[in-house]
């Protein structure tokens, strides 16, 4: 059975869907800027003023990010932002709601690239892990939790072979080793997966 979204939603609670949708991505938007007078992640981003990475995204709320960007993607956005009876404002939060997506969908992209490519710090890789993530797809990524899946075992393995390189070197070599190892268990996060 095919569910139409359009067909099946009434128009009214489309539009308090979306006006819900527009308050928290702009609530969440707002307290990214420190002060008053700084720009937040929507203008840093519009701008090009200043890098940005799905970790800026993340400490906003990932839940809130992923189910976004699978909530826009699954909107018949184009029909209902392009019809001739939407007035000003409705055009406008449609606007807002597209700026966000572009944000979100590519600092996501980003993200996946970079695990793909294994340039991604092993924070990223753990950061982007998680299954109830629903939106990969439907930002045109569709085998990204497999991948994203299979990296983080590989780091979880390499973890443990650490730990275990920490223990022999405990016992059996000399302070000098076993203070590199220790260096490398501090800094697991920074390091790339290269």
């Amino acid at each position: 059975m095919n569910w139409n979204y359009r067909e099946n939603i009434h128009p009214w609670l489309r539009i308090v869907n979306r006006k819900i949708v527009l308050a928290i991505m702009d609530s969440m938007n707002r307290y990214t800027a420190i002060d008053d007078e700084d720009a937040t992640h929507l203008q840093l981003f519009l701008s090009s003023q200043r890098k940005m990475s799905i970790l800026d995204l993340m400490r906003q709320d990932y839940k809130a990010w992923s189910c976004f960007l699978y909530w826009y993607a699954n909107q018949e956005l184009m029909s209902d932002a392009i019809s001739e009876d939407k007035s000003q404002q409705e055009l406008n939060e449609w606007k807002r709601l597209s700026d966000y997506y572009a944000m979100g969908r590519k600092l996501f992209s980003e993200a996946f690239v970079s695990i793909s490519d294994g340039t991604a710090t092993i924070n990223l890789v753990s950061q982007c892990y998680n299954p109830h993530w629903n939106c990969w797809d439907s930002i045109g990524h569709i085998n990204a939790m497999n991948v994203i899946e299979q990296t983080q075992e590989e780091v979880n393995n390499a973890s443990d072979t650490l730990k275990r390189y920490l223990e022999i070197a405990s016992t059996f070599f000399t302070p000098s080793i076993l203070a590199k190892l220790e260096s490398v268990r501090k800094n697991w996060g920074q390091l790339t997966l290269r």
